[in-house]
């Protein structure tokens, strides 16, 4: 369904599911005790081809598959241990499909959520890239090479200058340098 352009067009009778769904798989990538679950809502989240048919729901879609990776490693339920590796592993394909959509207008609020949880969502990255299947690793080397694309030209949408504080934390933190 999330894949379906049609859903997106302004003028339809779709609109409104968008404030149902992004904000339900939202708190489900970060609440729900199933892994499985949490995987399936993380995977939900990377379907959608363009940067605009998140809309408002962008950022929020960014802190909470930030949030669900920096709680991946609390395991309340041991039995959800084999799954953790594979919800990791989404979560890190899903932020990278964000960062290869995401405008030099998203830059300043995606490191500013990111920079509390930069941490646990660094050693996370680390931890999947090292491990990740190649033929899977490509999304998470073309986030990084998405971003330094973007950064050539340091100005927003609206002209102003996009801090360089706020481009090196996200560079630094999807880079490969520490497993390459």
């Amino acid at each position: 369904m999330m894949k379906n352009e049609t859903f997106y067009l302004a003028g339809t009778a779709c609109g409104a599911w968008e404030s149902r769904i992004f904000p339900a798989l939202c708190e489900t990538v970060v609440n729900s005790p199933n892994f499985k679950v949490r995987i399936n809502a993380a995977q939900a989240l990377s379907v959608i081809g363009k940067r605009e048919h998140y809309g408002t729901f962008f950022q929020s879609t960014w802190l909470a598959l930030l949030q669900a990776l920096e709680q991946s490693d609390n395991l309340v339920d041991y039995n959800e241990y084999k799954r953790r590796d594979a919800l990791q592993e989404q979560l890190c394909l899903s932020l990278a499909h964000l960062l290869r959509l995401a405008a030099k207008d998203d830059v300043v609020p995606m490191a500013s959520v990111l920079l509390p949880l930069y941490d646990a969502v660094r050693g996370n990255w680390v931890r999947v890239i090292s491990r990740i299947l190649p033929e899977k690793s490509a999304a998470l080397l073309e986030s990084y090479r998405v971003l330094m694309e973007l950064r050539k030209s340091n100005k927003g949408d609206g002209g102003e200058t996009i801090p360089a504080s706020s481009w090196d934390l996200l560079l630094k933190c999807f880079t490969d340098s520490d497993v390459c």
